[in-house]
């Protein structure tokens, strides 16, 4: 790189707490100077491509250097000459650490129920609609009801209800597979996305319940065991979120005026 930029580099390298770096007349790159290699790369890149283009760039970096975490916002300007050539590269280096958690913060707090960790029905709402955008058959809706849960609060306190609806969401984010989602939906009511057909989701529905049901949660030294019931559907072409989740809704009915501890889809 052009002489010009070393200063910069060397200053940068000082900024994220990197390795001693000698100043020298040598020219160092962010690869000679930075342990984190992937964001040396990209920074080489960035400025090739201000020397390419000769226009300035704006960008954000996340450095995590022997467990100091830093977001950095990067801005840099090439230095041009009268002829038009370029001289080197200035930049300005913004510490944006503590603006990113904030904003990481209050994204979790919008769309992530403090209680259960799962996300909320916003969440859900929103994961819905992308799932009816895309059209795929291969997606099915699952609501949870919790099994007399009204009578866990009032018989051990709502206390106990919190802890066996944390044990409910832990159940089911265990069983679930990997690509699909758990909501909380709202009270003891949860639902799952699932990116399957009918067959095979109702197939993981059955083993969600059937991994609550085999659970328990201890309160006051006294053990407390709940079953839940499932509705579930498969996507149909043509039906808007709330018809979608109004068919859900009356399959989870169903299970409940046959019993409770059931899926049907």
């Amino acid at each position: 790189f052009l002489p010009h930029t070393t200063g910069i580099k060397i200053k940068f390298a000082k900024t994220l707490s990197l390795s001693d770096t000698k100043i020298s007349s040598n020219v160092q790159t962010d690869l000679d100077i930075r342990k984190d290699k992937d964001n040396a790369v990209r920074a080489m890149e960035m400025d090739m491509e201000i020397l390419r283009s000769k226009k300035g760039c704006r960008y954000t970096i996340k450095s995590d250097i022997d467990g100091h975490l830093q977001y950095l916002e990067l801005i840099k300007e090439p230095v041009v000459n009268a002829k038009g050539e370029i001289q080197g590269i200035v930049g300005l280096i913004n510490d944006i650490t503590e603006k990113t958690m904030l904003e990481k913060k209050l994204h979790e707090l919008s769309t992530v129920d403090q209680l259960t960790k799962l996300l909320n029905r916003s969440a859900g709402t929103a994961e819905i609609e992308n799932c009816i955008r895309t059209a795929s058959s291969e997606n099915c809706f699952a609501i949870i009801d919790i099994d007399k849960f009204k009578y866990v609060n009032d018989t051990y306190g709502h206390d106990c209800g919190d802890k066996v609806l944390i044990n409910v969401a832990e159940k089911l984010k265990g069983t679930v597979r990997g690509n699909d989602v758990v909501f909380r939906w709202g009270g003891e009511e949860m639902l799952i996305l699932l990116a399957v057909d009918g067959e095979i989701a109702e197939q993981v529905a059955q083993r969600c319940r059937k991994a609550v049901e085999a659970s328990e949660v201890v309160y006051n030294g006294q053990t407390v065991k709940v079953t839940i019931t499932i509705g579930g559907c498969s996507y149909v072409t043509g039906l808007d979120q709330e018809r979608m989740i109004s068919k859900a809704d009356e399959n989870l009915y169903q299970g409940k005026s046959n019993g409770k501890n059931q899926v049907v889809f």
